[in-house]
């Protein structure tokens, strides 16, 4: 399913009037991401410590392990494997549809890629007044 252009202005509205930790969930799940996967909420927390400050991936793995009580290596590969059933599921068009242009390839989709894109496009939609 493709997200059309009255998702996408909604997605926009969200983004500028809600808090960095909801926006971060709602794009994933708009993007496709299932809810129940322990990746998807790793990966709106490290959205969410990502817009806050700036740090590496390493950096990242480690804060979202601290604030979930497990492991860098676990996070890094929760993520990866929510990634991998977003693709799995055919959604990776959606967030293509969400950027406007192909930024995710179909082939691979590194997790610090996917992170930056989404981190980029978040503070290009705060930022900018309609």
């Amino acid at each position: 399913m493709r997200l059309t252009d009255r998702t996408i202005g909604e997605i926009r509205r969200a983004v500028k009037t809600r808090n960095i930790a909801w926006c971060s969930e709602y794009i994933l799940f708009a993007a496709g991401f299932k809810s129940d996967l322990c990746g998807t909420k790793y990966l709106a927390r490290a959205l969410e410590i990502k817009l806050r400050q700036d740090v590496s991936c390493k950096q990242l793995y480690s804060a979202v392990a601290e604030s979930c009580f497990t492991t860098p290596s676990c996070v890094e590969r929760c993520i990866r494997h929510a990634i991998t059933e977003m693709k799995a599921s055919g959604n990776l068009q959606r967030i293509n549809d969400l950027f406007g242009f192909d930024v995710l390839d179909e082939r691979y989709v590194s997790n610090s890629h996917l992170i930056a894109a989404l981190c980029t496009w978040i503070r290009i939609n705060r930022d900018v007044e309609e």
